[in-house]
């Protein structure tokens, strides 16, 4: 591949709140340079449409950083709206258990 190209990688997100996206993109160092109605460009050459679910990055790793730090977002702010726990599962980083108080 030559050294003067880029790669992007483009994953679907529908249904995402720009705020919620906002503070995940902030949690992963992403900062946000210019951030619109239906879109947020940020840090990194990064682009989240909102218009149309797509979230374009240079890199896949960071892509799906970005897609389970936004998932353990919700589930935690979901949690605390219906009064349950959130806990990591001891040894496996990707696994929540939810109890209820």
């Amino acid at each position: 591949m030559p050294c003067n190209t880029v790669t992007l990688v483009s994953l679907e997100m529908k249904n995402v709140s720009m705020d919620t996206m906002l503070e995940v993109l902030k949690e992963l160092g992403l900062r946000p340079i210019r951030v619109g109605e239906h879109f947020i460009r940020f840090t990194n050459g990064g682009l989240f449409n909102h218009e149309n679910g797509e979230l374009c990055i240079r890199n896949l790793d960071l892509g799906q950083q970005v897609k389970q730090t936004y998932t353990k977002n919700v589930i935690a702010q979901q949690a605390k709206r219906f009064g349950w726990n959130v806990k990591q599962v001891q040894g496996q980083e990707n696994k929540l258990y939810l109890e209820r108080r």
